[in-house]
């Protein structure tokens, strides 16, 4: 998905970002930490039949993830935040949906499965360093007012 090839694309650039001007929180998990969740929960008979969330507990606003990644590049960020009133959705301009999507991981707890531990700077420094060694070249069709907004 064209998330934090995006950010990193726009950054390494020296470009704005434009983030939604809002109070939005998120949570996020790194990919390891997922498989290794996925794993916890195939060898424990009390996860038959369960549902769980697999996130990192931490609370991200989307300025702390723009500068975070910024911060593991090395440079500084030039964000821009979008008034949600002009009539343009934020997926028109911005990798994610503005709005708040927080998971309750207590019940990941009590079963005793896997907690995710990796945070979002160590996250976003293990992406980085794959992104500079791969190179990806991504685009997504829905992000055409990147331009308009800024």
């Amino acid at each position: 998905m064209y998330r934090e090839i995006y950010l990193f694309d726009r950054l390494k650039r020296s470009l704005a970002v434009p983030i939604p001007d809002s109070s939005s929180k998120v949570q996020f998990i790194y990919i390891d930490d997922l498989v290794r969740f996925v794993e916890s929960i195939m060898f424990e008979d009390r996860t038959i039949g369960q549902a769980y969330n697999a996130t990192n507990t931490e609370i991200i606003a989307w300025e702390k993830w723009v500068n975070t990644a910024a911060e593991v590049m090395g440079i500084d960020a030039r964000i821009k935040k979008v008034n949600i009133g002009l009539g343009i959705k934020a997926r028109e301009y911005f990798p994610f949906r503005d709005c708040t999507y927080l998971l309750n991981t207590d019940k990941s707890r009590e079963h005793q499965v896997f907690i995710p531990s990796i945070n979002l700077k160590e996250g976003l420094k293990l992406s980085y360093e794959w992104y500079r060694n791969t190179h990806p070249v991504i685009k997504d069709i829905k992000m055409n007012k990147i331009e308009t907004v800024l």
